[in-house]
C-alpha cells in the first residue's frame, strides 16, 4: 500500500481489524468456530522490519507491505477465514475518508494461499556432554 493516510492509521486499524475479524468469525461460522482458536497475524514489511522500536528515528515509509497469516485448527477453516479477511482488509473504514476505501493491491490472485499443516518444534533445554548424534537418537526415539 502507498496511501499515507492508511499507513498512518495502521496502529489503530490493526487492533480494530482483529476485533472485527473475531466478531465476523462468530457470525460467519454461526458460533461453530471459536475466534480464540484462529490466529490472524499481521506482518508489516517496510516499517521497522529489522530494528522496529530500536530504530534511532521513526520511519516514515512511503509504501508498506502487509502479510496476513491465518492459522486455524484445520485447512478448510483457515481458508474460509483468509477469504473474508482478504476481502474485508481492503475495505476497513478510514475516518479521513467517506465510505469504504480500497487502497490495497494484492501480489497474487487469489490472495489466499493454502499452506497445509503447521508444526512448531521448540527445544528449551541446554544439553552438555552429549554428542550431536546421541542427542538426535534420543529425540527421535521419543517421537
Amino acid at each position: 500500500m502507498r496511501d499515507q493516510v492508511v499507513i498512518r492509521r495502521l496502529p489503530d486499524l490493526l487492533p480494530f481489524a482483529q476485533k472485527y475479524f473475531a466478531d465476523k468469525i462468530l457470525d460467519v461460522f454461526g458460533g461453530a468456530v471459536d475466534p480464540d482458536d484462529v490466529d490472524i497475524d499481521f506482518r508489516l514489511y517496510g516499517d521497522g522490519a529489522v530494528l522496529a522500536a530500536a530504530e534511532p528515528e521513526s520511519l516514515q515509509p512511503r509504501e508498506l507491505g502487509v502479510l496476513i497469516t491465518v492459522t486455524a485448527p484445520d485447512q478448510a477453516t483457515a481458508h474460509a477465514v483468509a477469504t473474508f479477511v482478504a476481502h474485508a482488509s481492503s475495505h476497513l473504514p478510514i475516518p479521513e475518508y467517506d465510505g469504504l476505501v480500497s487502497t490495497l493491491a494484492y501480489p497474487y490472485s487469489p490472495p489466499e494461499t493454502d499452506r497445509g499443516p503447521l508444526y512448531r518444534f521448540t527445544l528449551n533445554h541446554v544439553v552438555t556432554g552429549v554428542s550431536p548424534t546421541e542427542l538426535f537418537r534420543t529425540v527421535t526415539q521419543e517421537l
